[in-house]
């Protein structure tokens, strides 16, 4: 536990706010509950943050930077074509890394739950939204589709996070139905015989 690593840094307690986040949904992230969480007392939370507010605005930041810009550079180190790393995207959306999986949590399931209820979370989850859309219409239009990029962008993205809750409940794989969906998409966007590299080609 976080208590064990002697006092608490501010980083560790953005960590905890973001387990709380996972755990326990928007109504963990207090500081009361927290603090108990980790057996430490609220007093060190107020050595490192001024208010609640302040430790969320922090959690939301983390987040940003680790699921907007930190999954697509993770694919970007994959390297290889524009249609193998759409095929890297599939294959992270399948061991949680894109749907947010943050130091083995779940956590973006958590994050769209709060956006629901705080505005400043969902103008946050819009950014990176819109971000990894971007991405993924370039590579949709570099792998051939020129078409319309965006929108079956649009289409595998949504899939990866609808496709999240079945796999937790054991009823769906997220990556095979991914890479089935990649190559409908691209295969309806090309002439006849113009079909992608299969997968590990």
């Amino acid at each position: 536990m976080l208590a064990d690593r002697g006092p608490l840094s501010r980083a560790d307690w953005v960590l905890a706010g973001l387990q709380a986040l996972a755990r326990g949904g928007p109504n963990a992230v207090r500081v009361e509950a927290i603090a108990r969480g980790i057996r430490v007392s609220k007093g060190s939370f107020y050595w490192h943050f001024k208010d609640a507010a302040e430790l969320k605005f922090m959690m939301r930041e983390v987040w940003r930077i680790d699921a907007g810009e930190g999954v697509i550079r993770r694919v970007e180190e994959a390297s290889g074509s524009a249609y193998e790393r759409l095929q890297t995207w599939a294959g992270l959306a399948g061991n949680a890394a894109i749907v947010g999986d943050f130091h083995g949590l779940k956590l973006e399931p958590a994050v769209r739950e709060w956006a629901r209820y705080d505005h400043a979370v969902a103008d946050m989850l819009r950014g990176v939204d819109e971000k990894r859309l971007r991405y993924l219409s370039q590579l949709f239009a570099q792998a051939g589709n020129t078409d319309n990029p965006y929108e079956n962008a649009s289409i595998f993205y949504a899939a990866g996070i609808g496709l999240d809750p079945l796999s937790e409940s054991g009823l769906a794989d997220v990556a095979m139905p991914l890479y089935a969906l990649l190559d409908a998409l691209l295969s309806a966007s090309r002439p006849l015989g113009r079909a992608p590299a299969m997968r590990g080609a």
